[in-house]
């Protein structure tokens, strides 16, 4: 945990340092500025950081709750006639969490349990240029064994999943499209014990399609692939489809009902090496 804690205050420092030399000169900066999206978001991934419900089929939901806060940016316009670069420093937190119905027996009562719960927390440096956007993010990932997995409900033993990992991601924004690259360096994983002390690449691209039907509503469709080498770059698919209400994501962030499907290695980090194919139904909106 502490030497958690030292890398990530470490990289906090340097990314500071590094944001207060460009603010020299044409840069300006700001701190805790007024939350604007610079990095769109990747509709598809599992893990990127948002606000959802999807209800999926085996009688499962799958909620996740998640935010970003800019604490620093810095901007600089070369030439009135050219967009403004601007460089953004966020914090980012994301609750994954899987529910599922359960079904009356000798043991219990019928209802809802929390499967499992998984938490997302880090830092992201965000940038803008025209058409263009990237992200860097140095990020913790774990897993929490929730009380839906528990005896008598499942005989499930917990299993512990930790993680620390360094993200890019580069994308381009046109008129109804937006593709994304990226690739990932997991360099720190406590559990499972087979990948203690091991380094992962992860290479990953995408893209986000739409079409505007009306002044208030777009056709969305968005994919995500994710090659990771821990399963030997099997790659995990996401799909998603459906309507988009309202916005652009540099003004207002819209809000998606989305059909979804899943065909891939669990994102949730009890079951990371089960493979698992699931399609639901559900809202999305990026905070």
């Amino acid at each position: 945990m502490h030497r958690t804690l030292l890398r990530y205050g470490t990289l906090f420092c340097f990314l500071l340092l590094f944001l207060a030399g460009q603010a020299q000169g044409k840069w300006a900066y700001e701190l805790f500025p007024p939350k604007k999206v610079i990095f769109p978001p990747l509709v598809a991934d599992p893990w990127e950081t948002q606000t959802s419900i999807f209800f999926i089929n085996n009688y499962r939901q799958i909620g996740k709750i998640g935010s970003s806060f800019p604490i620093y940016k810095s901007t600089r316009q070369a030439d009135p006639s050219q967009e403004t670069e601007t460089l953004q420093l966020n914090i980012e937190g994301l609750s994954y969490n899987s529910m599922r119905f359960r079904e009356e027996t000798g043991l219990g009562n019928g209802g809802i349990d929390l499967d499992t719960s998984d938490t997302k927390f880090g830092l992201t440096l965000n940038y803008k240029k025209n058409q263009w956007h990237g992200r860097f993010g140095a990020e913790h990932i774990s897993a929490h064994l929730a009380d839906g997995q528990l005896w008598p409900t499942v005989r499930h033993i917990k299993r512990g999943y930790s993680r620390e990992f360094l993200q890019l991601n580069i994308s381009k924004s046109f008129t109804y499209v937006k593709p994304h690259i990226g690739i990932h360096s997991i360099f720190t994983s406590r559990h499972p014990k087979e990948y203690e002390n091991k380094h992962f690449v992860v290479f990953q691209g995408g893209g986000e399609l739409f079409y505007p039907l009306s002044k208030t509503f777009s056709l969305i469709l968005a994919t995500d692939w994710q090659s990771r080498q821990e399963y030997d770059f099997f790659i995990n698919q996401s799909y998603l489809a459906g309507i988009r209400i309202h916005g652009s994501y540099e003004d207002e962030v819209p809000v998606k009902i989305l059909f979804q499907y899943y065909q891939g290695y669990d994102p949730r980090g009890e079951f990371y090496d089960e493979k698992r194919n699931y399609w639901g139904f559900g809202l999305q909106y990026f905070i």
